[in-house]
């Protein structure tokens, strides 16, 4: 640390500008929010801010990734086992019943369209992965955007960054920020593109005389933050209707993980019995076979 305490302290007795150089001391996420907090804030509420922003995201993504990786775990398993058996398992069996003269075209189609299946499921997740990376890159999610939200205007992603606007924009508020200066907050957030756009739709709309409410219309956001907005103007509540609405979507996430996860594990124990029940068939095709002997 000495070294950066002493580096700290140069640049202090040489009154450069502490947004200048602090944010190179700082983690990736908070240099995103001090950098452009540090213009509007003091130096403490600043990185306070950050602070509480960037715990509050880790905290939403940790618990989004804990429960996405038993089912997502779950799904390539099933995936890979499906394939080995068919592909190894499945031939040895239909051999070795073969050899009593057991008709097995049923079996051989099954195990065709067993084969063909999985390669989809997996073919079908790789290609949707590559253009999920591509869309949702930062050079490019605010493309994906504009063409989701006048196509499919209650998506996940318009959900997603109305959550996120909503989130920084109460943040905002409740550090003592005007809303004039909260967009212009917004607007330099540059590590929440979408979070940026809204914020710059919303400033270009006002400019042009348009209130905040049909400027929220006309940006495009999620039709549940405005009817939020528009309780929160109409009782003068902005704060306590934001965090409502905060609220909401957690619990509206938290339920699409937990179907999400039972759809997955269904599918998986369906398959696994699907499995169980062939092999039980094949194996007792010999046994028939000699009982009619």
């Amino acid at each position: 640390m000495h070294p950066i305490v002493m580096d700290l302290l140069g640049n202090m007795e040489a009154g450069n500008d502490v947004g200048e150089y602090l944010s190179a001391y700082l983690p990736m996420d908070y240099r995103f929010c001090f950098g452009v907090f540090i213009h509007y804030m003091s130096l403490s509420t600043a990185l306070k801010a950050s602070r509480t922003i960037v715990r509050q995201k880790e905290t939403e993504r940790n618990e989004m990734i804990g429960k996405l990786v038993y089912p997502i775990l779950l799904g390539i398993g099933m995936c890979i086992g499906l394939l080995v058996f068919n592909l190894v398992v499945f031939p040895s069996m239909l051999r070795m019943a073969d050899g009593f003269d057991v008709d097995l075209h049923l079996y051989i189609v099954l195990q065709q369209v067993i084969s063909f299946l999985d390669v989809c499921v997996m073919v079908a997740s790789v290609i949707c992965t590559v253009v999920c990376v591509i869309c949702l890159h930062r050079t490019n999610i605010v493309s994906t955007y504009r063409f989701l939200i006048d196509r499919f205007p209650e998506n996940l992603l318009v959900q997603q960054a109305s959550r996120d606007f909503a989130f920084f924009f109460v943040s905002c508020l409740e550090n003592g920020m005007a809303t004039r200066d909260t967009m212009h907050i917004l607007m330099d957030l540059k590590g929440y593109p979408l979070v940026s756009h809204i914020a710059l739709q919303l400033d270009w709309l006002m400019e042009k005389g348009e209130g905040m409410m049909e400027a929220m219309k006309i940006a495009g956001v999620e039709e549940a933050l405005l009817r939020f907005f528009a309780t929160a103007v109409q009782s003068s509540s902005c704060r306590q209707m934001m965090h409502g609405y905060l609220q909401m979507t957690e619990i509206r996430t938290k339920r699409r993980i937990q179907r999400f996860a039972l759809s997955v594990q269904l599918v998986s124990y369906i398959a696994v019995g699907v499995v169980i029940v062939v092999v039980y068939q094949v194996l007792m095709l010999p046994m028939q076979m000699l009982g009619t002997l």
